[in-house]
C-alpha cells in the first residue's frame, strides 16, 4: 500500500481523506450526522427552547449554508490542495 504525502510530512490530506472512504462507510456517516441534525432540532422543541417554525428555519439556513460550503468554498479548497501538491512536486 503506497503511503500519500501532503506537504512535508507523512499525513494524509483531508480530501485524500474523503477519497479512500468506501461508500458504505460514507452513507453510515450521514445517517449518523443526519440523525443527530434532526433530534437536535426535536430536543429543542421538547425543552420548550424553540417553536417548530424556528427549528424549520434553522434546517433551512444550515441547508442554505450545506449548499454554498458545497458549491463555492469546497471547489476552492479542493483547488489549493491540488496547487500544494503541484508546487511539492516540482
Amino acid at each position: 500500500m503506497e503511503i500519500k504525502q501532503f506537504g512535508t510530512n507523512n499525513r494524509l490530506s483531508p480530501l485524500d481523506r474523503l477519497q479512500d472512504l468506501t461508500k458504505m462507510s460514507k452513507n453510515a456517516i450521514f445517517v449518523l450526522l443526519f440523525s443527530i441534525i434532526l433530534l437536535m432540532g426535536l430536543s429543542r422543541m421538547i425543552l420548550g427552547v424553540h417553536f417548530l417554525d424556528q427549528v424549520i428555519f434553522g434546517y433551512i439556513l444550515g441547508f442554505i449554508t450545506l449548499a454554498f460550503v458545497k458549491e463555492v468554498i469546497w471547489p476552492l479548497f479542493v483547488q489549493n490542495v491540488q496547487n500544494h501538491k503541484e508546487k511539492g512536486k516540482t
